[in-house]
């Protein structure tokens, strides 16, 4: 469970319909009043040559209000309520654009003109994940689901995190671990040796599979969109590596910005994790107690833990509780998920011949247990589209990876189990360590806190992704289209016991 706290002001004012009543009406006979409206007209033009622009889309956002701009960029949009509206307007191969606050009045006409300016490269919303060109998704003959911008307003942890519950027929399940990868599932298992993981893809770069956890490797405050092509259809744009389905990601590209403006931005955000509910254990035991629930032996005396006795094997049954307060609760001792911080800053620039992106972010993130766990990680991306003439585009995509994670045992969550439910886990060791290597004298498996403090266990991972576009259309029917892309992934592994230190085996 992870509590998150956002900084940032919105303001805004919003003026809803006003509809007027009459007053009440006689018995029999309706009245209803007419809501006051009034009209939105305006035109759309170039703002590079000034010429008008036909088949703009003109909408007034929150209503289904619209209109297309004619031959001359004329529109009118009727019937508006009166209030306060922002109005946009959508052309393919021009950036979006919109004015705020405009008011229209009951029975008036206000006007609105927009200018637009051409976009560099604007086919990314209805680009089909291994098409060569752009196609509409209602032509593919296959399953595709795509989670836009507005679907990653708030992003997570894991960069394909955001597919789970958003996707149907998508199984995720998110890490218990920071830094661990996404298990997802698109399809039926086809396999028992072999993986069932889909194929990704990144700003056309094929994720190699052998180096383990690529999902943890990409950071979320950099993606734009998330395409996935569900079934064994995708073999057919991928090839037999993709039988179990495609994730294709693309990342920010500085496309979306008001043209000819350089936007910087800061973010930052801090929350802490926690447990969703408590994990239930038993609380009882078979050893003999008198009626204060003081341990006695078979002569029915007073003595210590360690001289406590079993009861006879007939009654043997673990449902004797222990006395007030003798019990503690490992989870608690052992879970402590604390606290994570993640911040960034992006500079981005679109322009008619060139769109660009680069970004920095540093994540932050406390252990699953108790002084251990930890991850740390520091992205770094840039993005460029530059039009080298009118027939010829050239693109880069590029991204560097540091991280390091706390690892942990194999058979750390077995050795909690293990543990007597009167064996406090914290108190301190005879040899001045932190944590006691064996809280219960009668335990057979140690203290699973001793072993992560006295032992040194991480990860270093690094990941370099790199790639390169150059189209080619010098007619109108023939593109050519060249790709090239890189990944490269360096993991180092340190492990470290102290001579001295107690251990189950020599």
């Amino acid at each position: 469970m992870r509590s998150r706290l956002l900084f940032g002001i919105t303001c805004g004012l919003l003026l809803a319909p006003v509809t007027l009543l009459a007053d009440a009406p006689l018995p029999g006979i309706t009245v209803e009043a007419e809501v006051q409206q009034g009209t939105v007209r305006g035109r759309v033009v170039d703002a590079q040559s000034g010429n008008p622009l036909a088949t703009a889309q003109v909408a007034v956002v929150g209503t289904s209000l619209g209109a297309l701009s004619d031959a001359s960029g004329n529109y009118v949009i009727s019937g508006v309520p009166a209030g306060l509206y922002t109005i946009q307007v959508t052309r393919l191969g021009h950036a979006q654009t919109q004015r705020e606050n405009v008011q229209v009045a009951a029975g008036a006409s206000v006007t609105v003109d927009f200018q637009m300016r051409t976009s560099a490269l604007a086919l990314e919303a209805v680009v089909v994940t291994g098409l060569a060109d752009p196609t509409s998704a209602r032509r593919v003959p296959f399953t595709i689901a795509r989670l836009g911008a507005e679907s990653l307003e708030v992003p997570s942890m894991n960069a394909i995190g955001a597919l789970q519950g958003k996707v149907a027929g998508a199984s995720v399940i998110a890490p218990a671990q920071p830094g661990g990868g996404i298990n997802i599932l698109l399809r039926t298992p086809t396999s028992i040796n072999r993986t069932n993981a889909p194929l990704f893809v990144v700003d056309g770069v094929v994720l190699a599979s052998t180096f383990g956890r690529s999902t943890a490797d990409l950071s979320s405050l950099d993606i734009e969109s998330i395409e996935v092509v569900k079934g064994a259809a995708a073999a057919s744009l991928y090839g037999s590596r993709a039988s179990n389905g495609v994730v294709q990601i693309r990342t920010r590209r500085g496309a979306g910005g008001e043209s000819g403006v350089t936007r910087i931005t800061a973010r930052s955000e801090m929350g802490v994790n926690q447990l969703a509910r408590g994990i239930d254990r038993s609380m009882s035991h078979q050893y003999l107690v008198d009626g204060q629930g003081n341990w006695v032996n078979a002569a029915g005396s007073v003595v210590d833990r360690q001289d406590r006795v079993e009861r006879p094997a007939s009654e043997r049954f673990l449902d004797q509780p222990y006395a007030p307060g003798a019990a503690v609760d490992h989870v608690e001792q052992f879970f402590d998920p604390g606290r994570f911080a993640t911040n960034s800053i992006t500079l981005s620039r679109n322009s008619e011949d060139t769109n660009f992106f680069t970004s920095f972010s540093n994540q932050r993130i406390d252990g699953v247990v108790l002084d251990h766990g930890g991850y740390a990680r520091d992205d770094l991306r840039l993005n460029l589209d530059h039009r080298l003439g009118a027939n010829l585009q050239f693109s880069f995509s590029g991204s560097h990876m540091r991280a390091t994670r706390d690892e942990l045992p194999s058979d750390v969550f077995f050795q909690l189990v293990q543990q007597a439910p009167d064996a406090n886990l914290l108190q301190p060791d005879p040899d001045g360590t932190r944590y006691i290597y064996q809280p219960d004298p009668e335990g057979v498996t140690p203290n699973p806190l001793y072993e992560l403090v006295t032992s040194i266990d991480e990860e270093n991972r690094v990941r370099t992704l790199g790639s390169t576009e150059l189209r080619w259309t010098p007619v109108g029917w023939l593109t050519l289209d060249g790709n090239l892309s890189y990944d490269r992934s360096d993991r180092k592994t340190t492990f470290f016991f102290p001579r001295g230190a107690k251990t189950v085996v020599a």
